[in-house]
């Protein structure tokens, strides 16, 4: 494939795999595209590894920080309706840590060549999103193995991997095609035969699993309750206790005395609540009294909850 080194042609390149995340993403995405989103990307690491070994000052970073910027941009602009200043801080930090994966995979590559370089990819960008998982600037709504959400049925398999699994199966897909599609005639047919077993095995054994599975048969009355009220402004400024006889008003119109929970939205509770107070607060008790009135139910809610950390606590 002859991919003129241009700035523009490398803007093309940076802005079609972001595309293709877009198409991709759920919930209403057509996730397969995931298999071949990161190629045009790979494409554009490619021109500035040939570039650097012709020793061109060409860069990588600027282009692959545009590709997931606007990954992130395309896929999180709703964090906008909380937070205007939120969202551009969240797009421009996750894009700058998704660019320095990259980047990693294509000093390697320049370094350790193709074999080590490919390698790498899949292991770099795994490591990312686990440490990704847990620290205080963790937002994994765009691991790439979450991109199967709205199709569950191709990954069942995840139960044994976690999504993590999904993220390298995404990744090794997008460079065996890249591949394909670089090789020659007499590697094409070594390679679509690899392509063929990355992709069938793993979503056979999800419909197998699929076809197994039994429900385990103990039901319960669950009762969940989301009341219309608007979560970025009158959620915060509304009166809460009449926030709190809203929800419960909904809730008396479908609790039985066979109801077992109740859920509540994750912020039933928003005025902040001392861990101190939790047993004397005026919304707790009201709510440990609604439970009297149905012998069966428990409550389940969110809450804004402080603790006070005293200097030598941890």
């Amino acid at each position: 494939m002859n991919i003129r080194d241009t700035p523009i042609h490398k803007i093309i390149l940076a802005f079609t795999t972001a595309i293709l995340f877009l198409v991709a993403w759920p919930a209403g995405g057509f996730a397969p595209l995931l298999f071949f989103a990161l190629i045009p990307l790979l494409l554009l690491e490619n021109l500035v590894y040939q570039s650097k070994i012709n020793q061109s000052k060409s860069r990588l970073f600027p282009y692959s920080y545009l590709t997931f910027f606007l990954f992130n941009i395309f896929n999180t602009w709703w964090i906008w309706y909380a937070s205007p200043f939120g969202m551009f801080g969240a797009v421009a930090a996750n894009a700058l840590l998704m660019t320095i994966t990259f980047q990693f995979f294509h000093l390697t590559r320049l370094k350790f060549g193709n074999g080590i370089g490919y390698t790498s990819l899949p292991i770099y960008w795994v490591a990312f999103e686990y440490f990704h998982l847990d620290w205080d600037l963790s937002w994994t709504w765009l691991n790439f193995g979450n991109g199967f959400a709205s199709w569950v049925n191709m990954v069942q398999w995840y139960e044994y991997t976690g999504v993590l699994g999904g993220t390298f199966w995404i990744i090794l897909i997008n460079i065996f095609i890249y591949h394909f599609i670089l090789a020659g005639k007499k590697s094409r047919t070594k390679i679509a035969l690899t392509l063929f077993f990355l992709i069938s095995i793993p979503i056979g054994i999800s419909y197998f699993i699929l076809s197994n599975y039994q429900e385990k048969s103990a039901p319960i009355e669950v009762v969940l309750v989301q009341p219309n009220i608007d979560p970025y402004h009158e959620k915060f400024s509304g009166n809460s206790d009449q926030q709190l006889t809203k929800i419960l008003q909904l809730a008396i119109g479908q609790l039985s005395n066979k109801t077992q929970l109740l859920v509540l939205p994750e912020t039933a509770l928003p005025d902040g609540i001392w861990n101190s107070d939790l047993e004397i607060h005026p919304q707790i008790e009201r709510l440990n009294e609604f439970v009297k009135n149905y012998p069966n139910l428990k409550i389940l809610t969110g809450l804004s909850y402080y603790r006070y950390f005293a200097p030598d606590e941890k």
